[in-house]
């Protein structure tokens, strides 16, 4: 089975905001996740826009209590949490 997205090209090649967006979504704040991932608040909000370019959907809305996943944002969030586990088991086994 080929990969659904061009080597090379792509979000999938881009593991900080992979974790960017699994961060955001466990923590709901830029500075939580930004303080778990030893970068700056910036660096988060320049990754989750370039994400969300990238993917032409918007992923987190900004409430007064912090981010909240939009309907988008938590399918994906779902789909990284679920290649996290997969890859925690493949660790476990190794």
């Amino acid at each position: 089975m080929a990969p659904c997205c061009t080597a090379g090209k792509g979000w999938a090649d881009n593991d900080i905001a992979i974790t960017t967006v699994f961060q955001g979504g466990e923590f709901h704040s830029v500075t939580k996740a930004a303080d778990e991932l030893f970068i700056s608040r910036t660096a988060i909000s320049r990754s989750i826009n370039a994400l969300e370019q990238e993917l032409g959907i918007v992923l987190f809305t900004h409430t007064t209590t912090g981010l909240e996943l939009t309907d988008d944002g938590k399918i994906i969030y779902e789909r990284i949490n679920e290649v996290l586990g997969r890859i925690c088991a493949i660790e476990q086994v190794a």
